[in-house]
């Protein structure tokens, strides 16, 4: 299901410039050197979090680390990108999804010429292990929850509201890194790296499952997020994560690890894996009680959708493969 533009996974580029606080030496960086520490402390880190504007556009830079996946826009070429792209991965670009014909892309070449395989070298050929930013998200919107209380100048009911989007990126990122690797290390704090212990073990596909449920449950029962930004709102709040994404990515959360991919009478390899033994790639066994948590989040869904409304499903409006195809990858509007 993708429900994208006004409220899904939406375009949201965070602002990704530096800026000079009143301090004649706190430097504030955003993007990747955002977290750089000033020598001898947290001063970069305390004058953020002692700012409402710096505040927010932290967690701009967390949304301009988001997955999009689907564009139903083509380049100015006409080329749907590929790998050259660090938030467009090649998993996407010979699927239902895009259809690729630019013969110069990477994935192209290795596709048609036969050499293309589940092997990840050291660019990723899939989905990245590091190079997709997930954890650096991560991280991230854990600092912004562990500081958001000190933030002067935003009232509760804002920063009850950016808590619940931090925790739909925090689920988006990792169901990016799940449906490719299944079981992951589970973050509860972000860490400066110098902890004892720092280490986490890879969990289970059945714990990776229940933390980005939770961190969505948490997100929707809040009653901070927003189920629809009017068309007003939209200049300022378009892509923002909004109840109805956090519901229907959990709606697709749940179909994955329904899914055959994850649950099967018997794992993917055959079962003697070292990770297929420690169910790290599957659940170990059947379970249809999984598919009955997918209805039950679709039936939430669909139930909200029809009392509160705020989206309309694109339709073709010729019935060719093309309209379809782009209908599709619109999504809801």
């Amino acid at each position: 299901m993708k429900l994208q533009n006004k409220w899904f996974i939406g375009l949201m580029v965070g602002t990704a410039v530096s800026l000079v606080s009143t301090s004649c030496v706190d430097e504030i960086k955003f993007g990747n050197s955002f977290l750089e520490k000033a020598p001898g402390g947290n001063v970069t880190i305390d004058t953020v979090f002692n700012n409402a504007d710096y505040a927010r556009q932290f967690l701009n830079t967390c949304y301009s680390r988001q997955y999009y996946g689907l564009p139903y826009n083509t380049d100015s070429n006409g080329n749907i990108p590929d790998s050259s792209s660090p938030y467009v991965g090649k998993k996407d670009a010979l699927t239902d999804c895009w259809a690729l014909y630019f013969s110069d892309a990477t994935v192209y070449k290795q596709y048609y010429g036969g050499t293309l395989n589940a092997n990840y070298d050291i660019r990723g050929n899939i989905f990245p292990y590091t190079r997709e930013m997930v954890w650096e998200v991560v991280r991230w919107c854990w600092l912004f929850m562990e500081n958001i209380d000190r933030v002067p100048g935003m009232d509760e009911t804002e920063k009850a509201r950016l808590v619940a989007e931090a925790k739909c990126l925090i689920a988006a990122r990792y169901f990016d890194m799940f449906r490719h690797y299944g079981g992951l290390p589970l973050l509860y704090a972000s860490f400066s790296g110098t902890e004892a212990g720092y280490e986490i073990p890879r969990s289970t596909v059945e714990e990776t499952v229940k933390y980005m449920i939770k961190m969505l449950d948490e997100a929707i029962n809040s009653n901070a997020l927003e189920w629809a930004y009017s068309d007003a709102d939209l200049t300022s709040k378009a892509g923002h994560w909004t109840k109805a994404g956090a519901m229907a990515l959990k709606c697709k959360i749940w179909q994955f690890a329904a899914s055959p991919l994850f649950n099967a009478d018997q794992g993917y390899a055959g079962g003697s894996s070292e990770a297929e033994q420690q169910h790290l790639v599957w659940y170990g066994e059947y379970r249809p009680e999984l598919w009955d948590n997918c209805l039950k989040a679709c039936e939430d869904f669909f139930k909200e959708l029809d009392s509160k409304g705020g989206y309309d499903l694109n339709k073709a409006s010729v019935e060719t493969p093309e309209q379809y195809r782009q209908a599709y990858r619109m999504g809801y509007v």
